[in-house]
């Protein structure tokens, strides 16, 4: 099968065996120097580990298999029996847990890591900055030499160094008290409390090796530990795996790949998922191998490296944990005092010195955080990021010429780096060379158009162009604003309508058709009911109406088509005799017109709405529906000065009316003869209205205009993106 080609070996199911062959193939398949062969590698031996799990327990249940079907007496025992049968569900379950977990598809980016020395940001916790700042504000923080620290709370600086020099030694103290001989929980089988007893022998073992700094560094010993047949006997497997967790609970300071050969061994991940407790049980364990947080991930090369260095290792690696964690917490006292510790035991180690120069950056001390930067580097000259980080300093330093150096250094290396070309563009800017930081931000963002760094510092070159602009004359500050208007993409003000309609138009074409719809039929409705258009209907209704002085015949004439709010003066009025009835449809019109006598008899006394009077203005004569106050006027003969809406062409009835009125008066006829009767007739008896002459408007044109109003809401919200784009641009 492939996977033996891959890890190098025949086919076995020799555990150790297998473990052997992928150690040494992890140091020619390093996860970041090779990740596709390390890819290969991981799959062909987690799919061989699975063969060779699956194997040896096929192998223990054959073996339980045979061992129940030898009679043990010539009558079955009921006790013996039961167990059997409970040791044999027992093993099922377990076997179909084992496998549910192994048929489990794991995928690469769930796999742990064997990470490099970790980046310069791991402790940039702004949020955490801000969460203590309240703490931090009360102390004050004075440096002056090597870790002179005054602290305005009244407390001398020796006392409280001591204070926690005494509290956290102790602590440490009681660890290594505590973890120096290994005590088995006393919850497990006396048995193991036999120094004879496999797990005590192996523990043993597992104690020496790990007191050994040197070989507890080694993968090698680990694999040939871990290939112990004390792992592999099903009896003593839970019970080794708890006992590890507590062991390695207080000997925790491993590297990345022994965690993971612990891990494949005893599957702790996997127990994390299922026992909710187990990261409060086992902290350190979850920090360091279930989630490997990038904080506490930490190299342990320069301890091995010095030479000078045979006591004191573990002292030194929990002060170093102990500034990891403060500086996590922003916790800058506590990180101080185990830094001024840590320090005192070993200066070569490099990720110490990364924790003394984010420190230094806490605190603001730039001097110094120059300093411990170039220590780092000089430790590892080969780490880029700690070459930016100096940059940063210098910058904020305003070094700009020796800051571009150190990122000159950063670009030879790593061309399209733009966390370095924006720093050199921001450099440029200090020295207010605007050519060169404009060339350079726009680099930045040909890479990576969402660099928004480099869009603000642009925004910041072209708002300082303009400013200048007042100062260019002729073609240089006409090219020059065109440059800006091109790289700030604003168009001219044609280019701009012509998109916008487009853009509105593409997106809300739907909603506009439905809009023009709906105005045609409210349109229509209009004028079908009213005899109006749309516009002359809203006027009529919402507009002031415009109201003529009519004083004779002339001015009737002069009237245009339609109906006019006038205004006159009656004189020598009568009333006709004549009434007007609200109808109710019955007839075809909204009025009808009868004499006095004839509504008497027919019982619409209690319909009347009006009184049909006629007057003199100037050389002619007006009918008029009056009111019943203006027809007692008129019945008296009295002048009369009414304002109202005069209409052309009465109706049928009214006509017929007025003819019988000529006919049965005598007079008539002499009234009318110097004074011709015009063709419009006023309705005064409610004075000038806004009121619809039509009436209310049908409940279609109001479901019609709420359907409208709708269908405008989302089509006024995308013109006011597109005046918003205008207005941008």
């Amino acid at each position: 099968m492939r996977i033996w080609t891959t890890l190098g070996i025949e086919q076995t199911y020799d555990i150790p065996t297998i473990r052997r062959a992928y150690a040494k193939k992890l140091q020619i398949h390093h996860p970041e120097d090779d990740p596709q062969g390390y890819q290969q590698l991981r799959e062909a031996y987690d799919q061989a580990m699975r063969l060779a799990r699956q194997y040896q327990q096929s192998q223990i249940h054959n073996s339980l298999a045979e061992e129940e079907e030898l009679p043990s007496s010539s009558f079955p025992d009921p006790v013996q029996e039961q167990a059997e049968d409970e040791d044999e569900i027992s093993e099922d379950q377990r076997k179909d847990s084992e496998n549910e977990w192994e048929d489990e598809e794991i995928t690469e980016q769930d796999m742990p890591r064997i990470p490099r020395l970790p980046k310069w940001s791991t402790f940039d916790t702004d949020a955490k900055f801000r969460e203590r700042s309240e703490e931090n504000n009360d102390e004050e923080l004075d440096y002056n030499g090597d870790f002179e620290v005054n602290y305005d709370e009244g407390e001398d600086e020796d006392e409280d160094e001591d204070e926690f020099e005494d509290n956290s030694e102790d602590d440490f103290e009681d660890e290594d008290e505590a973890s120096s001989e290994f005590e088995l929980d006393e919850d497990f089988d006396e048995d193991y409390d036999d120094p004879a007893h496999p797990v005590s022998t192996f523990m043993d073992q597992v104690n020496t090796l790990y007191s050994n700094f040197t070989a507890r560094m080694d993968t090698h010993p680990w694999l040939e530990l871990l290939s112990s047949d004390t792992l592999w006997n099903v009896e003593y497997q839970r019970a080794t795996s708890d006992i590890l967790l507590d062991y390695f609970e207080q000997h925790y300071f491993l590297p990345t790949e022994v965690w993971h050969l612990l891990e494949d061994s005893f599957q702790w991940r996997a127990r994390s998922v299922e026992d909710e407790e187990f990261a409060e049980r086992y902290p350190k364990i979850y920090a360091y191998a279930i989630m490997e947080f990038p904080g506490l991930q930490m190299d342990y090369s320069s301890l091995l490296q010095a030479q000078h260095i045979h006591v004191g290792q573990e002292e030194f690696l929990r002060y170093r944990e102990a500034v990891a964690l403060a500086l996590l917490e922003n916790d800058i006292r506590s990180a101080h005092v185990h830094l001024i510790k840590a320090l005192s035991i070993f200066k070569e180690d490099k990720d110490l010195i990364r924790l003394q120069t984010e420190f230094y950056r806490r605190t603001s001390d730039w001097d110094k955080a120059l300093s411990s930067c170039n220590e780092y580097i000089r430790l590892a000259p080969d780490d880029y990021e700690a070459v930016l980080l100096r940059a940063r300093f210098l910058l904020k330093m305003d070094k700009t010429d020796e800051a571009l150096q150190d990122l000159h250094q950063v670009l030879a290396q790593i061309p399209n780096y733009t966390e370095a070309l924006s720093l050199a563009g921001q450099c440029h800017l200090r020295q207010g060379r605007l050519e060169q930081a404009k060339d350079t931000f726009h680099q930045v963002l040909t890479i990576d158009p969402e660099e928004i760094e480099a869009v603000l510092y642009l925004a910041q070159i072209h708002r300082h162009t303009e400013e200048n602009l007042q100062q260019m004359k002729g073609a240089e500050r006409k090219n020059t604003q065109r440059e800006i208007n091109e790289e700030l993409g604003r168009l001219p003000l044609r280019s701009r309508l012509q998109r916008a309609a487009v853009l509105l138009l593409s997106r809300r074409w739907h909603i506009l058709a439905i809009i023009i719809v709906l105005h045609l039929l409210i349109g229509q409705t209009i004028v079908k009911h009213t005899g109006l258009s749309v516009w002359a209907y809203a006027r009529h209704a919402f507009l002031p109406p415009k109201v003529i002085t009519i004083d004779n015949a002339m001015d009737f004439e002069a009237l245009p088509a339609g109906d006019h709010a006038v205004q006159m003066k009656l004189t020598n009025t009568r009333y006709m005799g004549i009434l007007e009835i609200k109808d109710d449809g019955a007839h075809g019109g909204p009025y009808q017109y009868f004499h006095a006598n004839e509504a008497k008899k027919l019982g619409l006394l209690d319909q009347l709405s009006g009184y049909v009077c006629i007057g003199y203005v100037g050389d002619a004569s007006v009918i008029i529906i009056a009111n019943y106050e203006q027809a007692m006027s008129a019945y008296e003969g009295k002048t009369l000065e009414i304002s109202g809406e005069a209409r052309p062409d009465p109706s049928h009835q009214l006509k017929q009316q007025l003819e019988n009125w000529k006919q049965n008066q005598a007079s008539s006829q002499k009234y009318l003869k110097d004074h011709p009767l015009s063709d419009y007739y006023v309705i005064a008896k409610d004075g000038i209205s806004r009121d619809n002459p039509a009436g209310k408007l049908p409940a279609r044109v109001l479901y019609l205009s709420a359907l409208l109003l709708l269908f405008y809401i989302p089509f006024l919200q995308e013109l006011r993106r597109q005046w918003r784009y205008l207005r941008y641009n």
